[in-house]
């Protein structure tokens, strides 16, 4: 709607300058027809002034707009997802370091069932390899406890990560609520200014058309146009 309307006195405003650049040209001219109406041609410059006012008022108005309007709400939209995403991507890491943590210990864990079932089956021989398949089981119990200690840890860092994640969150929304709070308060001073820019001043327009003085300007009409001869004429 807004946009529409920024159209329509874009429309205006082009209208308005071309005929006031018309009848600005046409009064500064010489033997311009309104030339002997002093008065009259003062009534049509102020109106003229008058309307410049509004379009640079209109003007004015419609550039703080567009510029309002051409940010928002794409930048603000962008901004935040931006921010939450972010944000998530920390979560993402804690989470998938824990799942790579949990990963490995099932592996060595898998490695260490299957060492102890090689035990089991050469118990009896009490060759090398059942030296070597004592010292691998005893290697891999204690990565296996090591890799609970890490995972423990990295559950604890996963778990503060989502917390921080949850008030940052809350933050962003907040402060993405209140640019926005601020944008549409933005809003009313170009608006205020449209309905400014219809108000013509009055004083102005008043004090011209209280000094329109149309016999005045007849009787300057007869003195361009007329010998003197004509003005013994009755009509």
């Amino acid at each position: 709607m807004i946009e529409d309307k920024i159209k329509h006195y874009n429309r205006w405003i082009d209208e308005h300058t071309k005929w006031a650049k018309k009848y600005k040209g046409l009064l500064q001219t010489k033997d311009s027809p309104l030339e002997p109406y002093t008065t009259t041609l003062n009534l049509f410059e102020v109106t003229i002034s008058l309307s410049d006012e509004v379009v640079t008022q209109f003007d004015q108005s419609r550039k703080q707009l567009q510029e309002i309007l051409r940010k928002i709400p794409k930048d603000e939209k962008h901004l935040a997802k931006s921010e939450l995403q972010q944000e998530y991507s920390v979560v993402q890491k804690e989470e998938h370091d824990l799942d790579d943590l949990e990963k490995e210990r099932r592996h060595v864990k898998k490695d260490l069932d299957q060492t102890r079932k090689n035990l089991s089956n050469s118990r009896a021989e009490k060759t090398k390899k059942y030296t070597k398949l004592q010292a691998r089981e005893e290697s891999l119990k204690q990565d296996c406890k090591k890799l609970t200690r890490q995972i423990k840890n990295q559950q604890e860092r996963y778990r503060q990560a989502q917390n921080q994640y949850r008030t940052n969150t809350k933050k962003i929304y907040q402060q993405s609520q209140k640019r926005e709070l601020d944008r549409l308060n933005s809003m009313q001073e170009p608006l205020k200014n449209f309905v400014t820019a219809l108000r013509i001043n009055p004083a102005k327009m008043k004090k011209a058309i209280q000094q329109h003085d149309p016999e005045r300007d007849l009787t300057s009409w007869r003195e361009e146009y007329f010998s003197p001869s004509f003005k013994q004429i009755e009509v």
